[in-house]
């Protein structure tokens, strides 16, 4: 059994006047993934959850994989993953920053 591949989309909150929408509103669904098959836990950490262990932990896929979808509005987040407690960079995008002795990996929600 494979999972689905899970895509960012975005979400419709019903109707609302014209000029009204909020960043609640436009919020997508964005995937994050980390091949990793000989973790036993796997978590994220970014400026979306203040950078707090435990709060965002990934579930295991058939083929090695961690993942996760998490609904952001739109901006740019630094994250890192945290795999049995060591931290990293996102391995699969190239685009990171160094932010207050802290170096992480960069995501933009458009």
């Amino acid at each position: 059994f494979e999972p689905a591949t899970l895509r960012p989309r975005n979400v419709n909150f019903g109707a609302h006047p014209v000029g009204a929408e909020t960043d609640a509103m436009r919020m997508q669904f964005i995937e994050f993934r980390v091949k990793a098959p000989k973790a036993k836990e796997v978590q994220l950490l970014g400026d979306f959850n203040n950078w707090k262990p435990g709060t965002l932990i990934l579930g295991r896929a058939p083929n090695g994989n961690w993942e996760i979808l998490l609904p952001l509005p739109p901006g740019r987040y630094h994250y890192l993953f945290l795999i049995d407690g060591v931290s990293g960079l996102d391995p699969r995008n190239q685009e990171s920053e160094q932010v207050s002795e802290r170096t992480s990996s960069i995501r933009v929600v458009r």
